[in-house]
C-alpha cells in the first residue's frame, strides 16, 4: 500500500517531463524554421558550387558518388574509387558528428547542440579553406564532412522534414504532393471515379517549403559561381561566416532568452 503513492508520484513526474518536452517542440513549418532551412540551403549551394569549380568534386550529396564508385570499379580505376568513397565516408562522418552533438531527432527549441553544430560547420569550412593550399582532395573531404554535419543538424531540427544539401528527396516530395493535389482535384470534378485520391491533398505550406528549399539551393549555386569568380576558394568563407554567426546567435539566444 505504501508503494502506490510512490508509483503515482513517479507517474506524475514522468507525465510532467513528457509535457515539458512537448512544450519545447516546434512546428518545422513555422516561418523561423523555414527561413533557417532556406538560409542553410543557400549555404550548401555555395559550398557545393565552389567545391566543384575549385576542386573538381561535388561535396553536398552522396547519391552520385555511390554511382561513380560502381562505374570506376567496373573500369578498374582504383584511385578514383578511393577518392569518391572517401567523399561518401566523410559525409557520413559529418553526420556522425551531428549525432554526437544532438541527442535525438526531435524538433526542439533550446538545444545547445544546434548552435555547436553550426559553429563546428563553420570551423570545418575554414579548415577546408586552409587545407586546399596543401591538398585539394583533403579539402574536398573536409567540405563533404561539413555538408554532412549541416544536413544532419537541420534534419534533426526539423524532424526530418527539411534537407538542405541535396535535392533528390525534396524533388520527390514535391512530386508526391503535386500528384495528390491533381488527384484530389479530379475527385472533386468526377467524384468516386477517382476513389484512390485523398479527400484532402495535403499541406500547401509543406509544398511551399520544399519549393523554397529547392530554389534556395539553386540560388546558392549561382552565388557560389559569383563568389568563386571574385575570390576563388576563399568564397567558402562566406557560408562559414553565416554558419558561425548563426551558431553563436543561437547559443546566446538559448543562454539569455530561452
Amino acid at each position: 500500500e505504501m508503494r502506490r503513492p510512490s508509483k503515482l508520484a513517479a507517474g506524475v513526474a514522468r507525465a510532467g517531463s513528457v509535457a515539458n518536452v512537448a512544450a519545447q517542440q516546434i512546428d518545422p513549418l513555422m516561418t523561423a524554421v523555414m527561413s533557417a532551412g532556406s538560409l542553410l540551403a543557400v549555404n550548401a549551394g555555395i559550398v557545393n558550387s565552389i567545391a566543384f569549380l575549385a576542386l573538381g568534386s561535388f561535396v553536398s550529396h552522396a547519391t552520385g558518388h555511390v554511382s561513380k564508385i560502381g562505374l570506376h570499379a567496373r573500369e578498374g580505376r582504383g584511385e578514383e574509387v578511393t577518392h569518391v568513397s572517401l567523399l561518401v565516408i566523410t559525409f557520413i562522418a559529418g553526420s556522425t558528428v551531428c549525432g554526437c552533438l544532438i541527442k535525438r531527432t526531435t524538433v526542439k527549441v533550446g538545444n545547445a547542440g544546434y548552435g555547436a553544430a553550426l559553429v563546428a560547420n563553420a570551423v570545418m569550412l575554414v579548415l577546408g579553406t586552409v587545407c586546399q593550399h596543401y591538398s585539394m582532395r583533403a579539402a574536398a573531404y573536409i567540405l563533404s564532412a561539413a555538408c554532412g554535419l549541416q544536413n544532419g543538424m537541420i534534419t534533426a531540427y526539423s524532424g526530418a522534414l527539411i534537407r538542405t544539401t541535396h535535392i533528390t528527396g525534396i524533388s520527390t516530395d514535391i512530386g508526391i504532393i503535386l500528384g495528390r493535389h491533381v488527384m484530389a482535384s479530379l475527385r472533386r470534378v468526377f467524384g468516386s471515379v477517382f476513389s484512390v485520391a485523398d479527400d484532402e491533398a495535403g499541406d500547401v505550406r509543406k509544398l511551399l517549403l520544399l519549393i523554397i528549399l529547392l530554389s534556395s539551393f539553386l540560388v546558392g549555386i549561382v552565388l557560389g559561381t559569383v563568389l568563386h569568380d571574385a575570390a576563388g576558394f576563399y568564397g567558402v568563407l562566406v557560408p562559414a561566416a553565416i554558419s558561425f554567426i548563426a551558431g553563436v546567435g543561437y547559443m546566446i539566444y538559448r543562454r539569455y532568452f530561452n
